[in-house]
């Protein structure tokens, strides 16, 4: 969605060495899907729904769309934890959304990993939520990269310019952009 109108932006844009994109805009994110998801029953289902989408939405990604037809507009403050998850305040409760080193770093007991090998298959992740101090579901999902964009990124490849993604999924690591566009580790 770029584009360079003159000769002096593109003489000024030649010595780049880095691109930023967000995440939500080199998936495809109509066909990041949520699966499933296992309760917990320590909260009601429905405020397992509430929570797990004012998260996602506010912090926007490539789950959103998939997330926004369970709720609209009732999200609170989020802070991302690097590499973890995401941290949030939703009526008063502490909530959190992210791999299981998020619940342990919050101190939660968590599962057995066996329960997460169980639904990561076939290229699906998962994610935990919990509120207040509590698992309360564990969400599987999927995330599909526009395949559109790998001519474009094999070109900044070809020409040493780095990829930067910012986001605040999990899920959507170096390692899972690089494998999903048949690219080095080291371009992301």
């Amino acid at each position: 969605g770029t584009m360079i109108a003159s000769l002096d932006s593109a003489e000024k844009t030649a010595s780049a060495n880095a691109v930023v994109l967000d995440s939500a805009d080199i998936f495809d994110r109509s066909r990041c899907t949520m699966h499933g998801m296992k309760d917990f029953k320590n909260i009601r289902i429905d405020d397992v729904l509430l929570y797990a989408a004012a998260m996602i939405i506010k912090s926007g990604g490539p789950l959103r769309e998939s997330f926004e037809q369970v709720v609209d507009g009732r999200q609170d403050l989020l802070v991302y934890e690097d590499k973890l998850g995401i941290a949030a305040r939703i009526h008063n409760q502490k909530v959190l959304l992210g791999n299981r080193n998020l619940l342990v770093h919050h101190n939660i007991e968590v599962p057995e990993k066996a329960l997460e090998e169980r639904y990561s298959h076939s290229g699906r992740k998962v994610m935990y939520l919990a509120v207040a101090g509590k698992i309360a579901a564990l969400f599987v999902v999927s995330y599909a990269v526009d395949k559109n964009l790998e001519g474009y990124f094999k070109m900044l490849e070809s020409n040493g310019i780095q990829i930067l993604v910012r986001t605040n999924d999990v899920n959507v690591t170096e390692e899972l952009i690089a494998e999903s566009f048949g690219m080095p580790q080291q371009n992301f």
